[in-house]
């Protein structure tokens, strides 16, 4: 086997490797001149859009309560509102993870699962991502309720 061969193999499966793993991260869609993405079913895809929050100005992750575990759900809505509360972004997750490009400001995600609203306020501030993690607690019902976060 020559070198070249060996190089240019090289190159070859690292570029594959590199190409599978962006194209796992879900299409980025936009709403009211806002960019987002949800989604992270699975582990491939779940790791692709945890790398690619780094990059994004606010990561929101939701999650039950099942039986003292953690548990990454998905169809959840969620609304976004500016300082003056009004709606810039409204959203029903494909996910347990949802990325959204936000200017720097104030603002409130409202986000709800089964019924069970919860709220959360928060600044995003430029250059600094903005993590916000949103759990309910899973009744025998199959309805959820706002986790305790206190």
């Amino acid at each position: 086997m020559t070198i070249k061969y060996f190089l240019k193999t090289s190159v070859f499966i690292s570029m594959s490797a590199m190409s599978m793993a962006f194209a796992q991260v879900p299409e980025v869609n936009n709403q009211n001149g806002i960019d987002y993405i949800t989604g992270g079913i699975g582990l491939d895809e779940s790791s692709a859009i945890k790398e690619e929050a780094k990059r994004w100005p606010v990561q929101i992750m939701l999650s039950e309560i099942m039986e003292g575990k953690a548990v990454w759900i998905a169809d959840v809505d969620l609304t976004v509102k500016n300082a003056n509360h009004q709606s810039v972004l409204e959203i029903k997750t494909d996910g347990p993870f949802a990325l959204i490009k936000l200017e720097p400001g104030i603002y409130t995600v409202e986000a709800t699962n089964k019924g069970a609203k919860q709220t959360r306020r928060f600044t995003v501030v430029h250059g600094k991502p903005k993590s916000i993690s949103i759990f309910w607690k899973a009744s025998p019902e199959n309805s959820a309720e706002p986790a305790n976060t206190q």
